[in-house]
C-alpha cells in the first residue's frame, strides 16, 4: 500500500491545482486530479456530457453519485492500487470524503483545505476557464450538495491564497504542513 495521501480540496479557483503542481517536482509523490479522473467516468456515462447545460450535467452528476456513492472512491482505488508503497499520493479537488473513503483506516491521509475568497475565485475561473459568476456559483452549489462543507470541517489544515499572495507563500504553507506530518518535503 502507498505511503500517504495528501487529499487537496477547495472550491473552484481556490488554488487546488497550483498546489499539487508543487508535489509534481518530487518524484516520491504522485499525483492524481479527481476531477479529471471523475470526467473521464461521467464521459461515458452521460449522453451529450457537453452539448447539455452545465446545470443539466451536474444534475446528472448527482443523480449518478447517488445512485453509487462510492464511484469516485471505487475509480480513485483502481488507479492507485498498483502504485508502489513509497509513494504519497496527491489527490487533486477531492470536493467528498467518499473521494478517497476505500483507503480510510489503510494509509495516512493529511487533508488539506484551499481557501481563497469569492471575488479572487470568480477573477480566477474567469481568466482559466472563460467562465462567469453565475457558472461559478453553481459549481459552488454542487460542490456543498457532494460533501465540499463537510470535508472543509474536517480538514487537517487550511492554507489561504488569496488574491495578492505570492506563491512561495502558499509553498511555505505546504513544506510547514509536511514537516508536521513527517512527510517529504517539496
Amino acid at each position: 500500500m502507498i505511503k500517504g495521501i495528501v487529499a487537496i480540496s477547495g472550491q473552484s479557483g481556490s488554488g487546488k491545482s497550483l498546489l499539487s503542481s508543487f508535489f509534481t517536482e518530487n518524484k516520491k509523490y504522485k499525483v492524481v486530479s479527481v476531477s479529471k479522473t471523475m470526467t473521464e467516468i461521467f464521459e461515458k456515462m452521460i449522453p451529450n456530457f457537453y452539448q447539455i447545460s452545465e446545470e443539466q450535467r451536474q444534475n446528472k452528476i448527482l443523480n449518478l453519485i447517488k445512485i453509487d456513492p462510492d464511484i469516485a472512491s471505487k475509480t480513485i482505488f483502481n488507479k492507485i492500487k498498483d502504485f508502489p508503497n513509497d509513494i504519497v499520493v496527491v489527490l487533486d479537488g477531492v470536493r467528498s470524503e467518499k473521494d478517497y473513503a476505500t483507503l480510510l483506516g489503510q494509509t495516512k491521509i493529511i487533508r488539506i483545505f484551499m481557501y481563497s475568497d469569492f471575488v479572487t475565485r470568480a477573477e480566477r475561473v474567469k481568466n482559466r476557464d472563460g467562465k462567469e459568476v453565475g457558472d461559478l456559483i453553481l459549481r459552488d452549489s454542487l460542490d456543498n450538495e457532494i460533501g465540499l462543507q463537510e470535508i472543509f470541517r474536517k480538514a487537517n489544515y487550511v492554507v489561504y491564497n488569496y488574491h495578492k499572495i505570492e506563491i512561495k507563500e502558499v509553498k511555505k504553507q505546504i513544506n510547514q504542513i509536511l514537516i508536521k506530518e513527517d512527510i517529504f518535503l517539496l
